[in-house]
């Protein structure tokens, strides 16, 4: 089935990769079925004292770490329990949320991770960021596409 564990082979001489999918995006407890629906809603804020909670002590260790806890949080709550409740999106919000640092300390970040705002934009769907980003002069939208 779609949800057979398989073992990339790619050559006779390099070590085989073990892939196991599994049903992570399908168990977003806060989407769950709850026989009390206020249920949900508790659930979301437990859960979302636990990620808040992950990210700032990420955030004191490997800001890499703690930005993609915080782009990926989708998996464990519903977005507008964690992010969407913060504003309406948008760029501001986006560099907020995520602690965006001085323009030479992202600069470096940036190089290192691959990562850049437009793909922590899109990552977490806030279409108001990425509007904002993609409207910007074409060097800086170039600069954003050529993002490894």
């Amino acid at each position: 089935g779609d949800d057979m564990p398989c073992m990339v082979i790619t050559s006779a001489t390099a070590t085989p990769e073990y892939c196991a999918p599994c049903d992570i995006f399908k168990l977003c407890a806060g989407r769950g079925d709850f026989t009390v629906d206020s249920d949900r809603d508790a659930v979301n804020d437990t859960l979302t004292k636990m990620l808040r909670a992950k990210v700032e002590q990420y955030a004191k260790e490997d800001i890499t770490l703690s930005r993609m806890m915080q782009v990926f949080s989708p998996l464990f709550v519903p977005r507008h329990a964690y992010y969407g409740a913060e504003g309406p999106g948008g760029l501001d919000q986006l560099k907020s949320f995520l602690r965006w640092r001085s323009d030479a300390e992202e600069a470096a970040w940036e190089a290192e991770t691959g990562w850049n705002l437009l793909t922590l934009a899109c990552t977490m769907d806030d279409g108001p960021a990425i509007d904002e980003l993609l409207s910007q002069d074409a060097a800086t939208v170039e600069r954003l596409f050529a993002a490894k």
